[in-house]
């Protein structure tokens, strides 16, 4: 065999390799039961939010658009955890588990800010705190707004809706707490946003938790929209939209495995 045959092989076999192990971690972080709803579309809350409104599709054009969701139950010695502890465990599984791995490791070699929104980019001070290693990406709390995660995914809006100290929730809607990920920019021809949102089917008066059932339940999202900030088009190719929702699928999967992992480790 030729020299460089041979090394053109070692190279395969590597990748292959590689690739293969890649995979079998993430099915390893992603299996177990986890009963996922997914849908086409997204609440309209979230159409008419900032993000959404003012940042990525100012213009109304043609997006895609799609929607993921898990309920959980949260053990009686954790029902009292806030909303933003759930968000930033589900964070930290999502950007920080092994399906991004290979995306991480491309934007870090790339080494530059990739997402670019005209109105954050106008407020003083916005130009937002740089996470480019998983050790800066909190675990109890959600970083500040304007972060910028791996040069890609910066922080749009966060809200938090939590009991208050009588364990009474401040608000009546069900929308529950969330945060906003944009990324692409509105420049240039790809842009989108990530929220992430868990709201509780229902909130239960501060005597009602202490003497209640053993289990709350919570119900986690991921809502996902993107588009042509340019020109009114459908994002193309179609086969892109397949294989984004599988990737999206697995993200959500180590995101809400990273808040199951905790729990069970909180407990014992």
């Amino acid at each position: 065999m030729s020299f460089p045959r041979a090394v053109g092989t070692a190279t395969a076999v590597l990748g292959a390799t590689v690739v293969g192990s890649w995979a079998f971690m993430v099915r390893q972080r992603t299996a177990g039961p986890m009963r996922i709803t997914f849908s086409d579309s997204i609440p309209q809350s979230f159409k008419d939010s900032a993000s959404v409104k003012e940042l990525v599709n100012p213009r109304g054009h043609q997006d895609v658009a799609d929607s993921y969701a898990a309920t959980l139950t949260i053990p009686r010695p954790l029902r009292n955890t806030s909303d933003e502890d759930l968000l930033a465990r589900f964070v930290s599984g999502f950007f920080g588990g092994y399906t991004l791995s290979p995306e991480r490791l491309l934007l870090r070699l790339v080494g530059k800010r990739l997402v670019s929104f005209s109105k954050i980019d106008a407020v003083a001070g916005a130009e937002g705190r740089p996470i480019w290693s998983l050790s800066e990406i909190p675990t109890d709390q959600l970083p500040p707004v304007h972060s910028v995660l791996f040069g890609a995914f910066q922080i749009s809006s966060i809200r938090l809706v939590d009991q208050n100290a009588s364990g009474i929730s401040p608000s009546s809607s069900d929308e529950g707490s969330h945060v906003d990920f944009v990324f692409g920019t509105d420049k240039g021809q790809f842009a989108g946003v990530h929220r992430f949102r868990v709201s509780r089917p229902r909130r239960l008066k501060g005597e009602e938790r202490a003497g209640g059932g053993d289990e709350e339940l919570v119900t986690v999202h991921l809502e996902h929209m993107s588009c042509n900030p340019a020109v009114d088009k459908a994002l193309k190719p179609d086969f892109l939209l397949t294989l984004h929702k599988i990737y999206a699928t697995l993200l959500f999967r180590e995101g809400v495995a990273e808040i199951k992992r905790r729990c069970e480790e909180e407990c014992g």
